[in-house]
């Protein structure tokens, strides 16, 4: 199970350059209410569920939106462009009941966790800006949808866009196109991050599936697992100190003391040597539970360390991996253009009357003409062949 999380911008009307247009600020409120005809997609729509919101308010977004628009126009300022994006979504999905080997309580128990941690990840990064937290049940994935709107001002989300807020503040400080793209994608991946460390790691989940992070099947599924021991051992009850869980673990297994014996006659009877025996075997017996709680909880820390320590390390190789696929893509774009430069020289050679034996010549083994058919004349690049043609012997001839 691994965390999928989507971050998307919306306007009131398409924009007319895209190729494939997207849905607008409408199209998006209508299908996320189940509105008849917004939902072909689904086979038989269900009723969704409101985590902070109502019907009500979500149906509003789209008229609060115009509001906020004309306002800003109303204020002496230029007014907002149709398809400039106004709405702010945020998808996120867990993982469905039948894909997953867990047992229906405990993978009900990580949903329902799953919803508490999504929601105070969502009020964290936008506080009173987020607007509503729909439920939606009725497909494969159970999945929320979060709705994020400017109240005040202008109504342009940028600025609560990671990624653009990120682009934003290169471009005040004059970047260039290329700081400003690495600028978006390291926000993007600093937000996926976040909302690992808030929500996935606490609920069992990787950070990337095995086709984003390049791994074997088998690579995956050990990271996976690596995930929910991190999960189980980040629980409360496994980060107390080995005092209190020993403490813990006591109280649910406390056995009573014997009791002293009554009426004795006495100092040597044979009942009060006998209770004396058991409060000497009730002693030891505690101290063997304090011990073996002890030794548990320190079994369960060494446990999360060697898990956390695994996906430490399947996270760098992933990311030697990724620096080793941009290096390769780098030096294919280099040959790339060598091949480009090269093919125009031949062009040039030919176009100054150069046979095309002649450059399959000069080229030889590597590839590489040692001329330049725009420096060169004619007769220069006639001797240069004809002393190639010496050099390399009889038997080539043109």
């Amino acid at each position: 199970m691994y965390q999928f999380m989507h971050i998307e911008g919306y306007a009131r009307s398409a924009s007319q350059k895209s190729k494939k247009p997207k849905r607008t600020v409408q199209q998006v409120i209508d299908e996320v209410l189940r509105e008849v005809g917004a939902t072909p997609h689904i086979a038989k729509p269900g009723e969704p569920s409101f985590l902070l919101g109502d019907r009500e308010s979500v149906a509003s977004i789209p008229t609060d939106i115009e509001k906020t628009c004309t306002a800003w126009k109303a204020s002496g300022n230029k007014g907002v462009r149709k398809d400039a994006q106004v709405l702010l979504t945020v998808v996120a999905s867990f993982q469905a009941e039948e894909e997953s080997d867990m047992s229906p309580k405990e993978w009900n128990a990580r949903y329902e966790l799953w919803k508490k941690k999504s929601m105070a990840w969502l009020k964290a990064e936008w506080g009173d800006k987020l607007r509503a937290v729909v439920l939606h049940e009725d497909e494969k994935h159970p999945h929320i949808h979060a709705y994020v709107i400017q109240d005040d001002g202008h109504p342009d989300i940028a600025p609560l866009h990671p990624g653009k807020a990120a682009v934003t503040k290169v471009e005040q400080a004059n970047g260039t196109p290329k700081e400003c793209g690495q600028a978006f994608v390291d926000a993007m991946r600093a937000t996926q991050d976040r909302f690992f460390n808030a929500v996935g790691a606490q609920c069992g989940m990787t950070r990337d599936g095995p086709k984003r992070s390049r791994q074997t099947y088998a690579e995956w599924k050990a990271r996976q697992h690596d995930a929910k021991v991190v999960s189980a051992y980040k629980t409360a009850a496994y980060r107390q100190s080995a005092k209190a869980w020993s403490e813990k673990v006591l109280k649910e297994t406390a056995i009573d003391p014997p009791a002293p014996p009554t009426g004795l006659d006495r100092l040597g009877d044979p009942l009060l040597t006998q209770w004396q025996k058991d409060m000497a075997n009730y002693g030891r017996k505690q101290r063997e539970r304090a011990v073996a709680a002890a030794e548990l909880k320190a079994q369960a820390e060494r446990n999360l360390e060697l898990a956390e320590g695994r996906v430490k390390r399947l996270r760098n190789n992933e990311l030697e991996l990724d620096n080793t696929i941009q290096a390769l893509h780098r030096r294919v774009a280099e040959l790339e253009d060598s091949e480009k430069r090269l093919n125009n020289v031949r062009q040039a050679m030919l176009g100054q009357g150069v046979p095309q034996q002649s450059i399959n010549l000069l080229e030889g083994d590597t590839g590489l003409l040692p001329v330049d058919p725009v420096r060169q004349s004619p007769q220069e690049l006639a001797d240069i062949t004809e002393q190639d043609h010496q050099r390399r012997g009889p038997g080539l001839s043109f």
